[in-house]
């Protein structure tokens, strides 16, 4: 299991830096390959990395709260939505989504872009396979790129390949 995550304060030379009103304060670390995407809100920092995980940074404390693992590839987007307090984590073919009220290392499903719904707990493998057979004579889900959700937490958009879904989180 990796180590958890800090942020520390960041010890290099800002001097020549200190008459500019911006200035580099901390560094988080904990993600051992490159961070792809990060988030933040109510004093917690969230990141996506090719490392196949994410994590929940406590911004007070400078420690790591969670890591979101059993992520298939890179964890290329990340959001969080203060209303519901759901997670949201992006690879190129699954949203898992995470209910961060219940335990912050459950996943609770995955959204495909072709718009399957899994289990939180379902093996990649079974997804690929149902997707396979679903879209025998369609065209294939397109990788996803983006994702964002609306102010109110209602509605989670994914961009996948020339097009937006767009996902009622309400019902």
């Amino acid at each position: 299991m990796p180590e958890r995550g800090i942020i520390k304060i960041y010890s290099g030379n800002t001097n020549r830096f200190r008459s500019y009103p911006v200035t580099l304060t901390h560094v988080a670390e904990g993600h051992s390959k490159a961070i792809l995407s990060i988030d933040s809100n109510d004093f917690k920092l969230y990141t996506g990395s090719k490392d196949r995980t994410a994590k929940i940074w406590d911004i007070i404390t400078g420690q790591e709260i969670a890591a979101l693992n059993d992520h298939n590839n890179n964890v290329i987007k990340i959001r969080y939505c203060r209303n519901t307090q759901l997670c949201f984590t992006a690879t190129s073919s699954y949203v898992k989504v995470w209910d961060l009220r219940e335990s912050s290392t459950k996943c609770i499903k995955n959204l495909s872009p072709s718009g399957l719904v899994y289990d939180g707990n379902t093996p990649f493998s079974v997804m690929n396979k149902t997707k396979i057979l679903q879209n025998d004579n369609q065209q294939l889900d397109q990788n996803i790129n983006d994702l964002a959700i609306d102010e109110f937490g209602n509605y989670l958009y994914i961009a996948a390949g020339n097009s937006i879904k767009i996902w009622d989180l309400k019902q």
